[in-house]
């Protein structure tokens, strides 16, 4: 079996003195709060997997980064 490494990023989005936290749920550690993230797709960058997954997990779409 072919071992793979997966890298992960987590995004804090700061505004007006608060951060957002997310409740993780349908997934591992369901109920559990979090920042949004997730995995690199191949050849992603680390700030286009930020904005896809901020996207993804909270429908906010990253302007400044």
């Amino acid at each position: 079996m072919e071992k793979q490494t997966r890298v992960g990023v987590g995004v804090f989005i700061f505004k007006e003195g608060k951060f957002l936290m997310l409740k993780r749920a349908n997934s591992h550690r369901s109920g559990s709060w979090s920042v949004p993230g997730g995995h690199l797709e191949y050849g992603e960058s680390f700030e286009n997997t930020a904005k896809r997954e901020v996207l993804e997990e909270a429908g906010i779409k990253i302007k400044n980064l």
